[in-house]
């Protein structure tokens, strides 16, 4: 078992709540998950923390779904980024 750093935890988390999110896990589902697998020096995260990580969460649903990516966004941010390298 390897430990893990709190910042390497809070990836993790956000990692699984994104895939529970996308694949439409439940809340029931998503706290086993986080405690199951989310460890800090062997240690899961208390259960009420968890809970106030996932309200987080889901309090800024919106501001993920305003982000929506696609060939124009990334085109335009490459001429922008290429413009300010070359200069």
């Amino acid at each position: 078992m390897s430990l893990i750093s709190l910042t390497k935890a809070q990836v993790q988390i956000n990692k699984i709540m994104l895939e529970a999110e996308q694949t439409g896990m439940t809340f029931n589902e998503l706290m086993n998950v986080l405690q199951r697998d989310v460890k800090v020096h062997g240690l899961s995260f208390p259960t009420l923390m968890l809970v106030k990580i996932v309200e987080e969460f889901i309090s800024k649903r919106d501001e993920r779904k305003e982000v929506v990516i696609d060939e124009t966004h990334v085109q335009e941010a490459f001429d922008t980024t290429a413009i300010k390298w070359n200069n």
